[in-house]
């Protein structure tokens, strides 16, 4: 990425700063999450990535009352 263009990490502490209560999920093929890089409470996800894993990472960082219902059907 060239000098002085926003990262996708940098976006995901920005989007935590000006709105705290959103849930962040950040995914990548190109690069890890290393120390610090997230936000507290954002979860990181490496691609290639399943429907199953972005469920269980939505279900590990969505309150109950904030959960969609399609979200709480499908984790049986």
């Amino acid at each position: 990425m060239p000098p002085g263009e926003l990262t996708g990490f940098h976006l995901a502490r920005l989007c935590a700063q000006d709105w705290p209560e959103i849930a962040i999920i950040v995914a990548s093929g190109d690069v890890a999450a290393g120390p610090g890089a997230l936000p507290d409470g954002a979860e990181f996800i490496s691609k290639p990535f399943t429907d199953n894993v972005v469920r269980d990472h939505l279900l590990k960082i969505l309150p109950e009352g904030r959960r969609p219902e399609s979200l709480t059907n499908s984790a049986d």
